[in-house]
């Protein structure tokens, strides 16, 4: 049952597109903007970005793991308290809107070095570049 939940909670955090921010999303909008972006002096100020979206990705997946690990020893616990569960999903919640957070600032920060044309074609769906 708390498996579940977690991945409704998890995967509910997709968005209207259904699209998720993974360490794959990530990479594959990095290896776009190396192709959209003709100048070579503002992609290399934008990689620093992709590359820091990519480590706030993998810290978010290394705090989601523990915690499917602590809530697998509550579950098995059945002197557990069901507060416990709630901490740990309620921390687990807090982290998962400062990530988001962050991954929103740094996509204002992308905005600042890309033109309207490539932040289009940066963000185009693929069905879009037929």
């Amino acid at each position: 049952m708390i498996w579940a939940f977690l991945a409704w909670y998890f995967l509910s955090g997709a968005g209207e597109s259904g699209s998720m921010l993974t360490q794959a999303s990530v990479n594959q909008l990095s290896e776009r903007a190396a192709m959209v972006i003709e100048d070579a002096s503002r992609l290399s100020k934008v990689r620093p970005l992709f590359r820091d979206l990519g480590n706030e990705v993998k810290a978010f997946d290394k705090r989601f793991a523990e915690t499917g690990k602590l809530l697998t020893a509550s579950y098995l616990d059945h002197t557990a308290d069901r507060g416990d569960a709630i901490a740990v999903l309620d921390a687990l919640n807090a982290d998962w809107e400062a990530a988001q957070q962050r991954a929103l600032e740094m996509r204002f920060r992308l905005r600042e070095f890309l033109t309207e044309t490539e932040w289009a074609a940066l963000y185009s769906s693929p069905e879009d570049d037929r």
